[in-house]
């Protein structure tokens, strides 16, 4: 197999809890984002709002 990068030595495991908490505080802004979408409460554009504005 070719080897584009050689001896990469990146340490996964001991990033984890990094990756778990900035993958839960997506996951907690798209809910967060979700809701406010449908409570109406989100300030959207023309674009995403619908309806015509002359």
């Amino acid at each position: 197999m070719i080897e584009l990068i050689r001896n990469t030595k990146i340490d996964f495991m001991g990033k984890r809890i990094f990756a778990l908490v900035f993958s839960a505080l997506m996951i907690i802004l798209g809910i967060v984002s979700i809701v406010q979408i449908s409570r109406g409460k989100a300030n959207l554009g023309i674009d995403f709002a619908g309806g015509t504005a002359v």
